[in-house]
């Protein structure tokens, strides 16, 4: 898992996370205990979530740019 903050904004998180189940992980996003941990948690507007596959699904990748 990798975590990033917002140099502009200190309130605006990204987190990267690995997972081998897509449709748990759809699930999980969902769920009504993330979105209550998340309000206990003080957030107060709803994530924006994307889910994607990595360059190297792809093959090789060059990196010689």
């Amino acid at each position: 898992m990798f975590i990033k903050k917002d140099l502009s904004n200190s309130n605006s998180i990204t987190v990267f996370a690995e997972v081998t189940n897509l449709e748990k992980a759809k699930a999980f996003m969902s769920s009504t205990s993330l979105k209550d941990g998340m309000k206990e948690a003080g957030v107060t507007s709803p994530p924006s979530i994307v889910f994607s596959k990595s360059a190297l699904d792809y093959g090789t990748l060059n990196r010689s740019a």
